[in-house]
């Protein structure tokens, strides 16, 4: 069963915050500089200990100060762990296919090479006209 949100974006909220390296006054000053209300640090608490909803543009906005897409501070972290995984395997079939289209360029090279070769022996072994 998913988690219920409020506990995601508060566990997430900390996360990203704590990954930034700043401390709850800090986020409560940067977020309040974007909206119509004061916030201060014990607010950030109570949000991330989900004794506080959250509103709207507080998320927005934290998001944004915090660098990340409100959407990741949504998601719980196996759901981001699994997109991550599966950039990964995407990343991975990308430079398979690099490697075997630069084989397939190397091939098309060696026989433009080989075709010219031949072309010019043909040329250089074609008797010379007398007129």
């Amino acid at each position: 069963m998913p988690r219920d949100p409020w506990k995601t974006f508060a566990h997430r909220l900390r996360h990203e915050r704590l990954a930034a390296g700043i401390n709850q006054a800090t986020l409560a000053d940067a977020i309040s500089e974007h909206l119509d209300h004061q916030l201060d640090g014990s607010t950030v608490s109570r949000i991330e200990s989900g004794r506080r909803a959250v509103r709207l543009d507080e998320a927005v906005v934290a998001a944004e100060q915090l660098g990340v897409p409100l959407a990741a501070l949504l998601e719980e972290v196996d759901t981001l762990q699994e997109r991550i995984d599966k950039q990964r395997d995407e990343l991975i079939q990308a430079r398979e296919a690099v490697v075997a289209y630069e084989e397939q360029l190397h091939r098309a090279r060696a026989s433009v090479i080989a075709i010219e070769k031949a072309i010019a022996e043909l040329e250089s072994s074609r008797p010379t006209p007398i007129y």
